[in-house]
């Protein structure tokens, strides 16, 4: 997708439309002039108990991200993302934008950024009591991270462990100034897993 003068989306649910919903294995394409698109966006409330499973997504235009949840304050419960692999090639556009997650999980999946402020995971207004744990994140662009926690409506009491970070700016960057915890395991020990994949 990528054609019109609008931003676009591969797969979008408005209007309360992802509850109990699968999306997987779809293979999504974004590309052309159009900015500030989505490969799969989750864009209003109560889009509870929905499983984002097994999907591959590129997107090779600025501030298009792979999987966006939440449009703001708005609020999505218990949304499952898992086994993505997504690949993000120009700037600003982060692999998994949470824009307002409660009690989610991320996990086991495969993000790739490469351009300049492209985060392989971002964490926006009030994400919360989510876990992300088990993915393999890489950032190649200058001041891309592998998560990034935003403020001011800060993301708090999120999990984050068994990831792997591989990037060339910092690991992790937090804006803000709420309680996440980083560890390895859901107990204490080292807190940011490097690695070369």
């Amino acid at each position: 997708f990528g054609r019109g003068s609008e931003s676009i989306f591969g797969i979008q649910f408005t209007t309360n439309g992802g509850v109990n919903t699968t999306v997987a294995f779809n293979i999504i394409n974004e590309s052309g002039s159009v900015n500030s698109n989505n490969g799969i966006y989750i864009a209003t409330a109560n889009s509870n108990n929905t499983i984002i499973y097994s999907n591959k997504i590129n997107t090779s235009t600025s501030s298009s991200h792979g999987i966006r949840v939440g449009g703001g304050v708005q609020r999505n419960w218990y949304v499952n993302i898992s086994s993505n692999v997504i690949n993000i090639g120009a700037g600003s556009g982060h692999g998994i934008l949470l824009d307002a997650l409660q009690k989610g999980n991320v996990t086991d999946n495969i993000i790739t950024t490469s351009a300049s402020s492209s985060n392989a995971i971002h964490l926006e207004y009030g994400t919360n009591d989510t876990i992300i744990a088990n993915n393999t994140l890489k950032t190649t662009g200058a001041t891309a991270y592998a998560v990034q926690i935003d403020a001011p409506q800060d993301a708090t009491n999120n999990s984050i462990y068994n990831n792997v970070f591989n990037t060339t700016a910092k690991h992790v960057n937090i804006a803000g100034t709420t309680v996440n915890n980083f560890s390895t395991t859901l107990v204490a020990g080292t807190n940011i897993i490097g690695g070369s994949n």
